[in-house]
């Protein structure tokens, strides 16, 4: 369950963390992109659509039949876990579904069940990485369970950027700088005129 070869990112979620992370993998942004509300949202539903009543126990999620669980599911802001993630593994069968856990564990999975270890893997298998941050020793405890609500990031490849991602980061931050800048002067801006209109005030 080594994370020695990789770096987490969060993804900042508000109960998409899961989506986002898997949305993020799936189209191979590497950790520089934070999300895209309509193609998570969709990832989204097309995952809940997928599960199957053996993905997970409903009753122990708060749900009376699959039919629940989706309309509750296919909603933004609500927590996915184990059975969204196996269902993910389902919808991809290419891809390699690996969730790390804040306790060091690794759990995988591929076609809809929990991949073994050991398995070779082909040139065709693309894989998929998440860390889970708590919610019970798993790597990958349903979150629909009450007083679960563990987070999950995204997994990159800790390579070093390459010399026109650099360019492009240093260009975002001298960008963000100098917007930075225009908005303290136009609040200074601001705070004069209304202590000049104040000193008018005073003198008439």
């Amino acid at each position: 369950g080594t994370l020695s070869r990789f770096r987490k990112v969060d993804v900042q979620g508000r109960g998409d963390c899961l989506f986002i992370a898997l949305a993020n993998q799936l189209h191979g942004t590497n950790g520089t992109y934070h999300g895209k509300p309509a193609r998570d949202l969709k990832l989204r539903r097309d995952i809940v659509d997928a599960v199957e009543l053996d993905d997970a126990v409903l009753e122990d999620s708060g749900f009376v039949d699959l039919a629940a669980y989706q309309e509750r599911m296919r909603q933004q802001y609500k927590f996915g876990g184990e059975a969204e993630i196996i269902a993910f593994s389902r919808l991809y069968p290419t891809h390699l579904v690996e969730v790390y856990s804040y306790l060091g564990t690794r759990r995988r999975y591929r076609g809809g069940v929990e991949a073994d270890h050991g398995a070779v893997l082909g040139d065709d298998v693309h894989v998929v990485r998440v860390f889970h941050s708590g919610g019970g020793d798993s790597g990958a405890k349903n979150s629909n369970e009450v007083g679960d609500v563990g987070h999950y990031m995204e997994v990159v490849s800790d390579r070093r950027l390459s010399e026109g991602e650099e360019e492009k980061g240093d260009e975002k931050k001298k960008g963000d700088e100098k917007k930075r800048l225009e908005h303290e002067e136009e609040i200074a801006m601001t705070w004069r005129k209304v202590y000049e209109a104040d000193e008018e005030f005073k003198d008439q």
